[in-house]
């Protein structure tokens, strides 16, 4: 997907989860984060970084922040894409495994309680997909989460009842992990910081959910779906 004009930027702080403070060429602004993980290996004051102003001047804050750079490559912080990346993607000629082609597609539909973040439909099939949004990487493996998540567990059970009662559904039920970065290889959950988390991963693989990650290509101008990565789950401890 291509990006809106972004403007550099240098970040500075992160007051609290959703704002920034970052260094222009037009002096200091306060921005929005639209990413509810932590970010501590991403958020480094001093970092360079690319932001989008934004047109409205009665927004308490004066745009976001987009991306960050780590190293030589860009990291895309903005949570609210994933599903977005994900849907380009499956609309262009070939698709991408293990969805295919969609036809049309659909974004928030209901889905338990709430919503998920993509309904598309295909010639073949027809699938319900929850995207996660995972930045952290350690030693080129993609983690999710960084930070306990109850909103994720909520999905993850959601999509493990819909995979049970496929009988009654022809939708299929996935979750996609959408790392918009390209230097990692392999994705896991992060075990250490939501174990609660990893095992409703796991239980939902069992039950039929297909789990998927994908890395990113990206640039201060786009980023697109890169490769499909290895998911690696481990095993569930026993309780002694």
């Amino acid at each position: 997907m291509r990006l809106p004009n972004l403007e550099p930027c240098i970040f500075l702080s992160r007051p609290n989860r959703f704002g920034a403070w970052i260094d222009t060429d037009r002096g200091r602004f306060y921005i929005h984060v639209a990413n509810s993980g932590r970010l501590p290996e991403l958020l480094i004051p001093g970092t360079p970084a690319r932001w989008l102003p934004s047109p409205n001047p009665n927004r308490k804050t004066a745009g976001h922040l987009a991306l960050v750079k780590r190293g030589r490559v860009w990291v895309s912080l903005d949570a609210r894409l994933s599903p977005k990346i994900l849907g380009e993607a499956m609309l262009e000629p070939g698709g991408c495994k293990p969805f295919g082609v969609a036809t049309d597609i659909f974004y928030e539909p209901p889905m338990g309680e709430g919503r998920a973040d993509l309904l598309t439909l295909g010639r073949r099939s027809r699938w319900i997909i929850e995207t996660k949004s995972a930045t952290l990487s350690r030693d080129g493996v993609a983690m999710f989460p960084d930070a306990p998540t109850e909103r994720g567990r909520r999905h993850l059970a959601e999509l493990t009842e819909l995979a049970l009662d496929r009988k009654h559904s022809s939708l299929r039920p996935a979750v996609a992990f959408i790392c918009a970065r390209p230097d990692v290889y392999l994705f896991r959950p992060n075990e250490v910081t939501d174990p609660a988390f990893a095992d409703a991963l796991r239980e939902a693989r069992a039950a039929g959910v297909v789990v998927v990650a994908y890395s990113c290509t990206v640039s201060a101008a786009r980023i697109t779906l890169a490769a499909r990565l290895p998911v690696y789950l481990g095993r569930r401890k026993l309780k002694s």
